[in-house]
């Protein structure tokens, strides 16, 4: 499974959402022990790290939650991205998602497959996307 980076601006109505639907994808998925997910809070004024801090993880799983006072997409990202590093938790593929994205369940995987047989897939998803399965690629 690969860390998935979560920057989350105010979104304390959707990152339970979120969070729960990364999290269900790797029930029973090989790798699922590997799986860390850091959910970066920046500037919120909502009980968003809360509600992160909340959900339940499965068993092998990681969920961290970082704050900052500082807003911005990219600082939300670049910090997740040092916490990792800092955290000895540095493992790739790394999937980037908005903290309001709503996952149809399989998607984070199929993403992994798609980046990882070399085809032109998706490295970071942006905004309210329905991510749904795609066509084959030719992908094993």
């Amino acid at each position: 499974m690969p860390t998935v980076v979560i920057p989350a601006y105010n979104e304390a109505n959707g990152i339970e959402r979120t969070l729960r639907a990364v999290l269900a994808d790797a029930v029973g998925s090989p790798g699922a022990e590997e799986l860390v997910v850091i959910v970066v809070a920046n500037a919120c004024r909502d009980d968003t790290a809360a509600r992160a801090r909340a959900v339940p993880v499965p068993a092998g799983a990681r969920v961290l939650v970082a704050e900052t006072p500082e807003g911005g997409k990219t600082n939300a990202m670049n910090l997740g991205e040092r916490q990792l590093r800092a955290e000895g938790l540095d493992l790739f593929p790394r999937l980037y998602l908005d903290g309001d994205i709503e996952l149809e369940p399989g998607s984070p995987a199929l993403t992994v497959k798609v980046r990882c047989c070399g085809c032109r897939g998706w490295g970071c998803f942006a905004g309210r996307l329905f991510v749904r399965r795609l066509p084959a690629f030719g992908c094993h």
